[in-house]
């Protein structure tokens, strides 16, 4: 490419790269975090009421495909979206190319159903104002056990290193 020195060349630029009209799309992505109401704290990524389970009745019940790493899975895939993990832990969809806005308003509709009706037993939990300890308590009886903590088993069995555990957890 050459050396760009005047308006209308970078104009060019972009007008030449650009697509059609009629193969415009509208692409969007949601990002969530899940966290205990009460106490603000995020969901860990074990457990009953976790990250996991959320994508697993996901699955379950919505038909998503999943796609695992090391047995863990990492992303969904329904149609033409996809959900995927972000680093912090978060939640994210990722839309299919819609023609309008208002197939994106009705994909991040439908979404934000499916998420409230897989995760009303973690809503119940913090719904009852219980305390930090009290729901603390309540997830390590139902084998809740915490991104960091998982990792810290899986560097003890040799499955995984200190070093990639510190990129993927933050304590």
């Amino acid at each position: 490419m050459s050396v760009i020195e005047k308006k209308h060349e970078l104009e060019a630029y972009f007008h030449d790269a650009g697509k059609p009209r009629e193969r415009w799309r509208v692409g969007t992505e949601y990002e969530k975090v899940g966290i205990y109401r009460d106490t603000g704290q995020a969901i860990p990524y074990f457990g009953k009421r976790s990250v996991d389970f959320i994508l697993r009745e996901l699955i379950e019940r919505f038909g998503w495909e999943p796609e695992e790493q090391d047995g863990n899975i990492i992303a969904l895939t329904r149609d033409k979206a996809q959900i995927t993990l972000e680093p912090g832990g978060q939640i994210e969809l990722s839309g299919e190319p819609c023609e309008s806005i208002h197939c994106t308003y009705a994909e991040f509709d439908q979404h934000i159903r499916e998420l409230l009706e897989v995760t009303e037993r973690l809503e119940q939990l913090a719904s009852a104002k219980a305390s930090r300890e009290e729901i603390e308590r309540a997830a390590l009886a139902e084998g809740t056990r915490s991104l960091w903590a998982d990792g810290v088993a899986k560097v003890a069995a040799g499955l995984t290193s200190v070093e990639e555990l510190a990129r993927v957890c933050t304590v």
